[in-house]
């Protein structure tokens, strides 16, 4: 106990020094979880990277301008087609009465449907 006393500062200096080194610890420790989470990450990424690098067609230039070229064609077979498609009808303006009374008679119609098969 003397001994203590007589050394009271070099007991507490150690004591400090103990937490600051368990402070550190965890710190180091806490960033060491979270390079190993940012590593994973980039890891994916890069996987991701080389499987899009590695599809075909591959976006070299020549690809870009083969996509240019089709797109301008793609008008000239629209005005083509168009001549075979119709366009499409046009759609029925109604008010809200008018709605009401066809949803109606429609789910009347279902539900007698739905007796008569059960």
């Amino acid at each position: 106990m003397t001994w203590l006393k007589r050394n009271l500062f070099l007991v507490i200096g150690g004591a400090v020094a103990v937490a600051l080194l368990c402070g550190a610890g965890f710190i180091l420790w806490s960033q060491k979880q979270r390079a190993d989470g940012v590593t994973v990450e980039l890891d994916g990424l890069i996987t991701e990277y080389q499987t899009l690098t590695g599809r075909d067609p591959f976006p070299n230039q020549e690809n870009i301008d083969a996509t240019k070229m089709s797109r301008r064609a793609s008008p000239v077979c629209w005005r083509t087609a168009g001549g075979t498609l119709s366009p499409p009808p046009p759609t029925p303006t109604i008010d809200s009465a008018t709605f009401k009374e066809i949803l109606e008679n429609t789910i009347a119609e279902l539900e007698k449907e739905a007796e008569r098969s059960a």
